[in-house]
């Protein structure tokens, strides 16, 4: 679905051909959009991405916020707190060992939280899941 979702985006800003870039979970949209849509995808480079899934613990634990009524409380009640919570110490992690800008950590930190972000990054995680468990 995000691959049709891009093309149809970029489709509309008027270009015809254009270069893909994915990183991680990107690098399958990446390749997605490549496969659907070689008419515009001129290449597709994939940067350190989720080719040979394994199941792993924290993919379980990061899919259950998409799993029905757990999740929506879950989405509503605990996970945007916590992620308030832990953002600072999340973003060093994530971005390590460089410096976090601040107007990304302050304005992404809200979009984070929300419910609806919060169920599409479980959705994604409950699809690398599956895609580990059903090759």
């Amino acid at each position: 679905a995000q691959a049709d979702l891009i093309d149809a985006a970029v489709a509309k800003l008027g270009i015809e051909r254009y270069m893909v870039v994915g990183h991680s979970w990107g690098a399958a949209v990446a390749l997605e959009m490549a496969r659907r849509h070689p008419r515009s995808v001129a290449g597709a480079v994939v940067v350190a991405g989720y080719h040979y899934p394994s199941p792993r613990l924290a993919l379980v634990i990061s899919a259950l916020p998409a799993v029905p009524l757990i999740g929506t409380v879950l989405r509503h009640a605990v996970l945007p707190s916590l992620v308030r919570l832990n953002w600072r110490w999340a973003m060093k992690k994530i971005f390590h060992p460089a410096t976090i800008a601040i107007p990304f950590a302050t304005t992404t930190r809200g979009l984070a939280s929300r419910p609806s972000q919060l169920r599409s990054i479980s959705a994604e995680s409950f699809l690398m899941l599956a895609s580990a468990l059903f090759p």
